[in-house]
């Protein structure tokens, strides 16, 4: 499975996203999804992992 221990690869939580959202709605509520300009990235390489789209159109074009 993809998502069984670190997530290492981006690739990997783009594909899982339906399982990703419920997860992340936690950091990134559904009240500001549009409004704010957020990102979740992996530790010390800053490869985005999950984001808004906001964050996507503006600052980022690889989530």
């Amino acid at each position: 499975m993809d998502l069984k221990g670190d997530i290492d690869r981006p690739d990997l939580a783009a594909r899982h996203t339906d399982i990703l959202s419920p997860l992340m709605s936690v950091a990134f509520p559904s009240s500001t999804w549009e409004t704010e300009i957020s990102g979740a990235f992996t530790p010390f390489q800053h490869d985005t992992i999950y984001c808004t789209p906001a964050y996507r159109e503006l600052l980022y074009d690889r989530c």
